[in-house]
């Protein structure tokens, strides 16, 4: 525990967070996989909840990605050796944005 109980609070609270952003990609990875149904009412609430709290961070992360991405794919086409790597690599940080 930190001495200042205000840096102990911020601690807690980006903790807090970084549980929320791990249910909300669990939860995304349940919905996508067919897991659980959005059509039932908490699961809805619950998504659209995770979603409300975690886009603000998330959508910078994204732009920033995808703009990364485009330039990262748009090199030489005759360059095909990279291309499973470079795939590979984009499907690892997708995972976690």
């Amino acid at each position: 525990m930190a001495a200042n109980p205000f840096l102990w609070l911020i601690s807690q609270l980006i903790w807090l967070y970084i549980y929320i952003l791990i249910a909300s990609a669990v939860l995304s990875w349940l919905v996508a996989f067919n897991v659980i149904n959005t059509r039932n009412d908490f699961v809805r609430n619950l998504a659209h909840f995770l979603f409300m709290v975690t886009e603000p961070a998330l959508r910078p992360i994204r732009s920033i990605l995808r703009i990364w991405a485009h330039r990262y794919f748009a090199g030489d086409p005759d360059d095909r050796a990279d291309l499973p790597r470079k795939a590979d690599l984009l499907a690892v940080l997708q995972l976690f944005v």
